[in-house]
């Protein structure tokens, strides 16, 4: 994913944040991935979401300030 705007403020971004947060607990749940490693296999449109939710954070995360904002922001980002 490209980027094509300045730096910009996390702020503006916390509504969306906050439903991949829901988004996120509600796969955590139907997974059962609290209950220690994972034994149910993801369904295809459940694993692109996810993986699709970490990539854009991840790319909020690197592309605006105020990262203190979103809880997981104290994650370095992967190099590469």
């Amino acid at each position: 994913m490209h980027w094509p705007f300045p730096r910009g403020d996390l702020y503006h971004w916390i509504a969306l944040l906050n439903r991949f947060d829901s988004t996120l607990e509600e796969q955590v749940q139907k997974y059962k991935l609290k209950e220690g490693p994972q034994t149910i296999l993801w369904e295809r449109q459940d694993e692109e979401l996810v993986i699709g939710i970490l990539k854009f954070s991840r790319m909020l995360v690197e592309n605006c300030g105020n990262r203190s904002l979103y809880g997981s922001s104290g994650v370095r980002p992967i190099q590469g």
